[in-house]
């Protein structure tokens, strides 16, 4: 297995003016084909309460991030599905009439960096939620999650990356540092915080990363005098369907959303597939180039999607796949909607809610392991998390492919099911090894 290695500025870098350039000047990149073009932000702020003057920087040296290509999620580490699903249930429910959209993976990479950050109670209440009982453990499953989500591919892109923004007058702990870039394989930046310079060097990273799908979410994040860092987790995922969907197939129709009847392009498929069924819902699984997929869960008649969020049976099914759930194969009539569709969120009301509170408190907040400034009240002002999905006919390679999707089938299908999205309902574009990479709530897909 080959090794790469992704330069990282010498020492934590100062910020640059080729970097600055890039937020106005950042090409789009052409075209591509794929299932939709995916991505996600996350931006944690952290502050200070009061600012002490006099507060010294430190150097640090990081030289660079190793990292190795995809490999499969290994025996012996466990993905943190319960934290997928608690994630995916207090960040979806609730949306109403908007759409919602959720990366647990984004998120989750995010939660492990800010618990390399912290100590004491602050860093427990985030093992707590995670899943682990150690920040060893921590580390070697974050380091298995990252590489299993990573491919950068022709057929298929699952691109992570993160950084961290320091403050140029403050002093760090350089092993913490050390430990994000080897670890979690993170950027690290130094500047002046509040200034223009850095705020355009985050937003223009931001974009970058994220391929300019969130251009519109990323000119919002901003730096002000009282940050002390920064911390930044994207992914960017493409990738192609194994079977197309013909355009010449598609029609218009109505979608039933929450605010009222609405018309949406559909797209329409037969194909023989597993269909999976229980307690107010359906759902299928197309299957995407790499062995990745794409689940739509469909409540019945008369469900409400947030329902859905409370079982646990769907729940699984969007963190994992579906386990123990066996499906029935049958022709299924597929009718999916195109959508593109973009939501933000502001986390720090949802991780409350599931038992994170010390690092949004500064009268209690743990940040020592970060800052060799140990007498300045620190604490989490800000989390933020913005994402895009698109999907359309593109981006399929045709009939070679084809026959992958009916291949496990024994026998002839006996059934016929007819599976229209045409009102609210859930989607999951999962790895590999089933790990969630995005899901989301569409109740409106123009």
């Amino acid at each position: 297995m080959s090794e790469k290695s992704e330069k990282i500025y010498e020492a934590v870098t100062n910020v640059s003016d080729e970097l600055v350039e890039a937020a106005g000047g950042r090409k789009r990149p052409r075209r591509a084909w794929y299932i939709g073009a995916v991505a996600a932000l996350l931006v944690v702020a952290i502050a200070v309460a009061l600012i002490r003057p006099g507060a010294g920087g430190s150097a640090l040296a990081i030289a660079e991030a190793v990292y190795e290509d995809y490999e499969r999620l290994p025996d012996g580490v466990a993905a943190p599905d319960a934290c997928f699903e608690a994630l995916t249930a207090q960040f979806l429910s609730g949306a109403g009439e908007e759409n919602a959209l959720l990366s647990p993976v984004n998120l989750y990479m995010a939660l492990a960096m800010l618990a390399e950050l912290t100590g004491g109670e602050s860093r427990g209440q985030l093992l707590e939620l995670i899943g682990v009982d150690s920040v060893e453990a921590l580390r070697e499953q974050a380091s298995a999650i990252w590489r299993a989500c990573s491919r950068d591919e022709e057929e298929i892109q699952s691109v992570l990356a993160g950084s961290v923004w320091l403050r140029d007058d403050f002093g760090y702990v350089q092993s913490t540092m050390d430990t994000l870039a080897n670890t979690y394989y993170a950027s690290s930046y130094r500047g002046e915080m509040g200034s223009a310079e850095i705020n355009s060097a985050i937003q223009a990273w931001l974009n970058e990363q994220t391929r300019g799908l969130l251009e519109e979410q990323a000119a919002n994040i901003e730096t002000n005098p009282l940050t002390v860092l920064l911390l930044a987790t994207t992914i960017y995922y493409s990738a192609q369907w194994t079977d197309e969907f013909n355009e010449a197939a598609n029609y218009t129709d109505v979608f039933h959303a929450p605010s009222g009847d609405t018309e949406a392009e559909y797209m329409r498929a037969e194909r023989g597939m597993d269909y999976f069924s229980g307690d107010g819902w359906g759902a299928v699984r197309l299957p995407l180039r790499g062995g990745n997929g794409m689940w739509f869960i469909l409540p019945d008649e008369g469900v409400a999607v947030d329902e859905l969020l409370q079982s646990e049976e769907v729940l699984g099914l969007m963190a994992s796949g579906p386990n123990e759930l066996a499906g029935k194969y049958a022709v299924v009539h597929l009718s999916v909607p195109k959508f593109d569709i973009a939501a933000q969120l502001d986390l720090i009301g949802g991780l409350m809610e599931l038992g994170v509170t010390d690092v949004f408190d500064p009268d209690v907040s743990d940040f020592t392991p970060m800052t060799t400034d140990t007498d300045m009240p620190i604490y989490v002002s800000e989390a933020t998390h913005a994402a895009r999905v698109k999907i359309d006919e593109e981006g399929v390679e045709a009939a070679a492919f084809t026959v992958i999707i009916a291949d496990g089938a024994a026998a002839e299908p006996e059934d016929e099911i007819y599976f229209t999205l045409d009102r609210p309902f859930l989607f999951a574009i999962s790895s590999r090894d089933g790990l969630p990479l995005f899901t989301g709530v569409v109740n409106r897909p123009d």
